[in-house]
């Protein structure tokens, strides 16, 4: 329980970090794909949403995100930000 408060509030933090650089795009990256709670994979979607640019491999991530999650909703926020994603370029 406690990591994962940790990992929460890392993702917190993230949001104010712009741009986020490929240390921590790599970490969120992760947490996004790998993070057992539901809140801490969609609060990393959203930072993911926010800052496109913020790993070399966001569109895989996403990508894979959205054809494997256990959860239709986080599947759903994935493509969001793939499409957000998209449209920006």
């Amino acid at each position: 329980h406690g990591r994962r408060k940790l990992v929460c509030w890392f993702i917190f933090a993230a949001n104010f970090r712009h741009p986020l650089g490929p240390v921590l795009g790599q970490a969120v990256s992760q947490a996004a794909r790998a993070d057992a709670a539901d809140y801490v994979r969609s609060g990393a979607i959203r930072l993911f949403r926010h800052n496109p640019d913020a790993s070399l491999n966001i569109n895989t991530t996403l990508a894979w995100i959205a054809e494997h999650d256990s959860i239709l909703g986080i599947r759903r926020l994935a493509r969001e930000a793939l499409a957000s994603a998209a449209n920006r370029k």
